[in-house]
Order: structure tokens, then sequence, then C-alpha cells
């Protein structure tokens, strides 16, 4: 009887020390998430500024999402390594000092020089976030128990999606004051950002996939991932979602502006009404209950109705309710699939899951800008919407076809 105490003692104090862990991760993404975010608007605005290039401007964002095309490299890496805490640090710092090379972009008076400069700061701190993600993925499966995966994911979203809207507010402030104040002042909060992961303690051991070199590990993480259909489908919907999200952020830019013929603070608002629903539908995530194919019908088929809606209306008030009505569909189902790939993936893999969701899906969705503006061009912005909107009513039916994924418990 005693011995059963001391067993339950132990195991109630290393769940503790895996919440604490978990939180400090948490605190981490959540703090470089502010700093991401912010960089990634003023990273344009300083572009344009600089070069006067829409195009290059354009571009020094997307090289952000350039490393994501070798996403499910870093990821087999990141599952292959012992201790990853190391990494982690190593790479957050990374993003604190890369950002300095923007910098270069404000001294020199070639327009070469500086478009590499803005490019390679862009690329560096997107390969950094690309391979914290694959920890992050990874650790998650560590700290957390199965009946915490939920609760812990719901957090995950609410704090990095706030996070995400205090960049956005602050980018405009800290690039009032100077470009120069900017850089030094997203440098510090990626530098911040790796005070957490210091404090990090009792990080577990992987050791099962040590003696597997890096070319049989890729060909093990395809083989896993191919084979099981929950996480085809996962990649599918994750793919067609953020096509559609890339795709309306150039409908509104261009209802905004040609159609409306508003300024651009209204674009603005946009984000934050579809960031603010992000926010709320991660947290009512963490109360959801059942079936994961049942939820992403139903969350995809709303988004695709809302998507559809927006282009009868040119109220931008409405729009903006609608707007936010699609962050809550966005928050809840990035909560719920979350949660359904934490929980069927074994931990040794969670990287290049991670990874190949990164590589297939996200990275994918880089082109969905350019499509977004071929689509405007040959047909009207409201026949735009209505186009997405359909097809996401579409997707909605995918979970159907895979039978496996649909009857998933969370």
């Amino acid at each position: 009887m005693e011995k059963l105490e001391i067993t339950k003692n132990i195991e109630q104090v290393n769940q503790s020390s895996s919440w604490k862990n978990y939180n400090l991760l948490v605190s981490s993404a959540s703090i470089a998430r502010i700093a991401t975010s912010g960089f990634a608007v003023a990273v344009v605005w300083i572009a344009l500024s600089l070069t006067g290039s829409p195009v290059i401007a354009g571009l020094s964002d997307g090289m952000m999402a350039a490393p994501l095309f070798l996403s499910f490299i870093f990821g087999a890496y990141v599952d292959r390594l012992q201790r990853k805490k190391g990494l982690a640090v190593v790479t957050t710092l990374g993003r604190g000092f890369s950002i300095l090379l923007m910098l270069v972009s404000l001294a020199v008076t070639s327009v070469l020089l500086k478009t590499l400069a803005i490019f390679a700061t862009s690329f560096l701190i997107g390969l950094s976030m690309d391979v914290f993600n694959s920890i992050s993925a990874s650790w998650t499966k560590e700290f957390l128990t199965n009946d915490d995966y939920k609760r812990g994911t719901s957090l995950m979203q609410s704090l990095t999606a706030l996070a995400q809207a205090t960049g956005y507010v602050i980018s405009g402030a800290l690039i009032a004051v100077s470009y120069t104040f900017a850089i030094y002042g997203f440098s510090f909060v990626f530098l911040l950002s790796s005070v957490p992961l210091i404090l990090v303690r009792n990080e577990g051991i992987t050791d099962d996939v040590q003696e597997t070199n890096m070319q049989n590990a890729l060909i093990e993480g395809l083989r896993y991932i191919f084979h099981d259909s929950r996480l085809k489908a996962i990649i599918i919907l994750t793919l067609m979602a953020n096509l559609a999200f890339g795709t309306t952020s150039i409908f509104f830019a261009a209802l905004v502006a040609d159609q409306l013929r508003l300024p651009a603070l209204y674009y603005t608002l946009f984000f934050v009404s579809l960031t603010l629903g992000i926010i709320v539908g991660s947290a009512l995530g963490s109360r959801a209950k059942g079936k994961v194919g049942r939820h992403s019908f139903v969350n995809l088929l709303t988004m695709g109705i809302l998507i559809f809606s927006i282009g009868f209306i040119s109220l931008v008030y409405i729009d903006y309710c609608l707007t936010f009505l699609m962050g809550l569909d966005i928050g809840l189902i990035n909560v719920i699939v979350m949660t359904a790939m934490v929980k069927i993936v074994e931990q040794k893999m969670m990287g290049r899951v991670m990874g190949a969701i990164n590589t297939f899906a996200i990275s994918l969705s880089f082109s969905s800008g350019a499509i977004g503006g071929i689509m405007i061009a040959g047909l009207h912005i409201s026949h735009s919407f209505f186009l997405v909107g359909a097809v996401m009513i579409a997707v909605a039916f995918v979970p159907f076809f895979f039978r496996e994924y649909y009857h998933l418990k969370i």
C-alpha cells in the first residue's frame, strides 16, 4: 500500500513538472510570435520603402515561408536528436541575431544589396521558426498526457493567436519611431523568448531512432505518413484551408482598395477581426468533444458558407463580423486537428509529421497569393469569393472519405 502511494506521488510530481515545461514552451512560442508577426508586417513595409518595388516587398514576406519546403528534412533531423533543448535555444537566439541583418539594408545604397539583406533575414527567421515548430510538436507529445492534449493545444493556439494580434499592433508603433528602432525591438523580443526554454527541466531522451541514418529516417517517416489515412486527411484539409486563407486575404485587399475604396486601415481590421475570432475559437476548442470528422465537416462547411456570403455583401462592418466567424472556425479546427495529430502520432515521429504538414500543406499555400491575384484578374471580386467558398464547401465532405479520420475521437 505504501509503495503504491509513493508511486502515485511520483507520478503527480512528474505530471506537474511536465505541465511546467509545457507552460514554458507556450510562453516562449507566444513571445516569439509577437516578434514574428510584427516582423512579417514590418518587412513588407520596410522593403517597399527602401526598394520601391511591390514585387520585392511581397517576396520579402514570402521568403519566410521558403524554408517550409525543407521542413520534412528538418523534422527528421529533430526526431533523431536525443535532447532537443539545446537546438531549441540556439534557433530562438538565432532569430534574435539574424534579424540584425536588416540593418545592412538600411546602411547600403545598392538596391541589390538591400534586397539580398532583406531576403536573407526573412529566410533565416523562417528557417529557425520551422525547426522550432518541429521541436515544439515533439515536446507537446512528451510533456502532455493523452487527457491533456486538447487543453494544452487550446492553450497554445489561444495565446499564440493573441500574441500574433499584439505583434500586428506594436509593429506599426515601432516603425513609426524608426526602422532601426523596430529592428532592435524585434531582436530583443526574439532573444527574450529564449529565456523560458532555458528554464525547461527534466527533458526526456528519445533514443529509439538514434541508430537510424538520415536517409532511412526520411523514408521511414514517409512510409509512416502515407500508410496512415488519418494523417493524409489532416494534410489535405490543412492544404485546402491554407489555400483558402491565402486567396481570401488577397480578395479582402482588392475588396477594400478597389471595390469599397477605403483606406488601408480597413484592410488591417480584417486581420484583427480574424485573429480575434481565432483566439475565441481556440479557447472554445478545449471543450470540443466527439468525432474529429464531424467537427471538421461542420467547421469547414461553415467556413465555406461564410466566404461565399462575403461575395454578396459590400457592407464592410458586416464583412468584419463574417471574418470574425471565419476566425472562430479556424481556431476551433486548429485545436481539434492538432489534438488529433498529437494523439495518434508516436513521439519519435512528431518532428517528421509536423515537417510533412509544413512541407506538403503550408508551403504549397505559398502560391495562394498568386492564385488569388490571377482569380481577381479573370473574375469579379464577388465571383472570386463565390468560387473559393464553393470549393471549401466541397472540401468539407473530404472527412467522409477517410473513415478512420472521421471516427477518431477527441
